[in-house]
């Protein structure tokens, strides 16, 4: 699933980030990962999931000490939730709250290997004509409540998924399920079998970081509201307290939860959406984690605080542009191109991105990022060049208007870029694109929104550009959802039931490519497929890809436990760990 928040050098594997201009603060690295699967599709399936490199980090706390239960962590969040249904939203931070709340089935663990988590092991292939695919449910695994959780609430949440009145983010994978059913379902609902239409590639993904929902509650509900405002049921180690609308939302300790008990009573999510703010508080221990954006100094900033200890991982996030294609004055790849050929995307990098990660360049694919062996680039093709801008606005139809502004029809080429505001290295980004289009004759200014409210309007395209990230899992078919025609989220006759296509985005080579994609079971000839989809989508230039995100988690030295994920399962992936000292 692709999650709105949105990393990752010009080599498979990223270098390591040694820093040491501080003893003892934290490094940067990779850690090695391993295992295959008997069948030939196995073997595929977990070596796209393991293509990815992530970090893996070491903590800097110089004490260890023994482990406390008890106590309570504020953890300053940059962006409070919409709403706490994540199959109905994908904000990025809706997964970090509702993770602690929601297992699923399967998760990824730091090191991106995939890892059971209501399941007792990870999904088996046992037939490979017709493709069929063995689930076992822990047999402890229970609510909060004490009733078991069972192949009743998996079948439920794969209806709510595939049910198009719904509005859910995705259905990539789910939709490729037989019937939409589980089969072979044991007589104690903890075993089942999912068994697909036709062989489907990324059959490991499904249900990788979707949390199971309870029948028992949501069966006869508004499927589409009924989670907005509350979570009145978990499997997690924690369980929903309260949410303070604009100011907080807390977590308690799930008593009855059915695996390793959580050490901390209460987690508070302190939702804190000024970048600088968010350090400060951090530094005045009123929050003792922070997940904070990368900006220009951050790392500068976390290093100058004694108590205060990081990680910092290459992950799957990664900044860009988005082109409205349903925009009149953007409807034109000639138009889209010429706005790219006015980037300088270097500068971008050098400015913004290299400060956390000096191996950072330039992002050239929309499926791979560079530290994936399948990484091609294609975007490569972009780089500063006015006059070829003004090539394409001229074969546009364009012309130079008397203020310097290119026009057609006498409306000229004014255009606004959003994002989300007291973001301050987006903003950055912003100023260095005003600057850089100004030169270029084209008229650009800025119209943000505060935190998650930049969301709206980008998912009924009503907007011209917009400048934000993807936060995806390792296997490309995330993609899918963002690029294929079949997945478009504007208004009008080509919307879609499900999917993050925010650019309206519709060349039948592509959806053609993708969807050929999801059959193939040869991992060389699937990566083709991406890489060829992805040259066509650079040609075409709906989304311009800038760079891939360092994600850091900074903490107060006090607090034990912590592992930075780079993938979607993101820094609350193991909340049950942590600990602080009192």
């Amino acid at each position: 699933m692709y999650l709105h928040k949105p990393t990752q050098s010009e080599s498979t594997m990223n270098p390591k980030i040694d820093r040491e201009s501080k003893p003892g603060k934290a490094r940067q690295g990779l850690s090695s990962r391993g295992g295959v699967f008997r069948s030939a599709i196995a073997v595929l399936a977990f070596a796209l999931l393991l293509g990815a490199c992530g970090g893996g980090t070491a903590s800097k706390s110089g004490k260890s000490g023994t482990v406390r239960d008890g106590g309570s962590v504020v953890f300053a969040a940059e962006q409070e939730p919409d709403v706490l249904n994540i199959l109905t939203t994908p904000h990025v931070w809706t997964a970090i709250t509702t993770a602690p709340v929601l297992s699923s089935l399967l998760t990824y663990g730091p090191d991106m290997d995939p890892l059971p988590q209501l399941l007792s092991e990870l999904p088996q292939l046992v037939s490979e004509s017709p493709q069929r695919v063995q689930y076992k449910l822990r047999p402890e695994a229970k609510w909060d409540d004490g009733s078991p959780i069972t192949s009743d609430d998996v079948q439920f949440t794969l209806s709510a998924i595939l049910d198009e009145s719904n509005d859910i983010a995705t259905r990539d994978g789910y939709k490729e399920i037989k019937d939409g059913k589980l089969t072979d379902v044991s007589a104690d609902k903890k075993s089942f079998v999912i068994e697909y239409k036709q062989p489907f590639a990324a059959w490991m993904n499904v249900f990788a970081v979707t949390p199971i929902l309870k029948k028992a509650y949501l069966e006869g509900e508004d499927f589409n509201t009924a989670l907005n405002d509350t979570l009145p049921f978990a499997s997690g180690p924690f369980k929903f307290k309260e949410w303070n609308r604009k100011t907080s939302l807390t977590l308690a300790r799930n008593e009855n939860y059915w695996g390793q008990k959580a050490h901390l009573d209460e987690v508070t999510f302190k939702f804190i959406l000024d970048s600088g703010a968010e350090l400060r508080s951090l530094q005045g221990d009123e929050a003792q984690i922070a997940f904070p954006k990368a900006q220009t100094d951050t790392l500068g900033e976390l290093e100058r605080m004694p108590d205060v200890d990081f990680q910092n991982d290459a992950g799957l996030v990664w900044q860009h542009i988005s082109f409205n294609n349903q925009n009149p004055m953007l409807s034109s790849k000639e138009v889209r191109q010429a706005l790219a050929y006015m980037m300088d995307r270097k500068i971008i990098v050098e400015r913004i991105a290299k400060p956390s990660n000096p191996n950072v360049g330039v992002l050239q694919n929309v499926f791979y990022v560079p530290t994936q062996p399948e990484y091609r680039p294609a975007f490569d093709v972009y780089k500063q060049d006015y006059n070829k801008a003004s090539e394409l606005l001229k074969s546009a139809g364009f012309s130079k208007g008397s203020t310097g502004v290119w026009e057609k029809g006498g409306k000229p080429l004014e255009l606004k870029i959003s994002t989300t505001g007291g973001d301050k290295a987006r903003e950055l980004i912003e100023s260095i694109l005003v600057e850089q289009f100004s030169k270029g004759g084209v008229k650009l200014t800025t119209n943000n929104y505060p935190g998650t409210q930049l969301f709206a309007p980008v998912k009924a395209c009503q907007y011209d550009l917009a400048l934000y990230a993807y936060q995806t899992n390792p296997d490309p078919i995330d993609g899918n959802s963002v690029f294929s025609g079949d997945a478009i989220t504007c208004p009008g006759p080509n919307q879609a039931q499900g999917g993050q296509n925010q650019t309206g985005y519709n060349n039948p080579k592509v959806t053609a490519l993708l969807n050929q994609a999801n059959g193939e079971l040869n991992q060389q000839k699937r990566a083709d497929l991406y890489n060829e989809a992805n040259a066509i989508i650079a040609g075409d230039a709906p989304v311009i890809p800038l760079f891939q995100q360092s994600l850091i988690l900074a903490f107060n030295t006090r607090v034990h436990g912590l592992k930075n994920n780079p993938t979607s399962a993101g820094p609350t992936w193991n909340t049950q760990d942590w600990w602080i000292e009192q």
